[in-house]
C-alpha cells in the first residue's frame, strides 16, 4: 500500500461498518475472523495491484468470504433471504448490485446455455437430472456450464473494468 497510515485509517473507518454489517449474515463469533482475514486479502491484493476504489473492494472481499463460510455450514438460505430485504448498508447495497450484475451477465447468455447454467448454478441439478429433464447428453450440459462460464467471466470482468471499480470520488 502506498502508505501504512492510508491501510490503518481504512481498518478504522470500516471496521464498524463491515461489523455492523456482517452480523447480520454470521454467527457473532465469526465476524472478527472474516473481518481479519478480509483486511490481510486486501493488503496482499493492494500489494501486487492498483485497487481504484478501495472501499468497495473490501466490502466485495467480505462478502465474498462470508459467502464462503456461510455455504460451507449450510446456512446459504439466510444469506439469501438476508440478501433479498429491502436495506441502505453498504453491504446490502454490494449483494444487489451484485444479484443485478449477476443476473444481467447471465441474461446474455445463448438460450440454452443460459437454462442449462440456472438448472446448474441456481436450482443446484446434477449434470445428470439436467441432461435427463433437456434430452440431451451429459457431455453436452458439461459443455454448456463451461461454456456459460467463460462467457460470465469474460462479460464480468468487461462490466467490472468499466463500472465495478470506477473511482468516483
Amino acid at each position: 500500500m502506498d502508505n501504512e497510515l492510508e491501510f490503518k485509517r481504512l481498518v478504522n473507518e470500516l471496521t464498524p461498518k463491515l461489523k455492523n454489517a456482517l452480523g447480520r449474515y454470521l454467527h457473532t463469533s465469526e465476524v472478527d475472523d472474516v473481518i481479519q482475514d478480509t483486511f490481510m486479502e486486501f493488503y496482499v491484493a493492494k500489494q501486487t495491484q492498483h485497487i481504484d476504489n478501495p472501499r468497495a473492494f473490501i466490502f466485495r472481499i467480505s462478502r465474498n468470504i462470508s459467502i464462503d463460510r456461510v455455504r460451507r455450514k449450510g446456512h446459504f438460505d439466510k444469506i439469501k433471504q438476508k440478501a433479498i430485504e429491502p436495506d441502505s448498508t453498504e453491504l446490502d447495497i454490494v449483494f444487489q448490485s451484485e444479484r443485478q450484475h449477476l443476473a444481467d451477465v447471465i441474461n446474455k447468455l445463448p438460450p440454452i446455455c443460459r437454462n442449462v447454467f440456472v438448472l446448474r448454478k441456481v436450482h443446484d441439478l446434477s449434470y445428470k437430472e439436467i441432461a435427463q429433464r433437456l434430452n440431451i447428453s451429459v457431455k453436452t450440459v458439461e459443455n454448456h456450464i463451461s461454456n456459460g462460464i467463460k462467457l460470465c467471466q469474460k462479460y464480468s470482468q468487461k462490466v467490472s473494468s468499466k463500472k465495478l471499480f470506477s473511482d468516483t470520488g
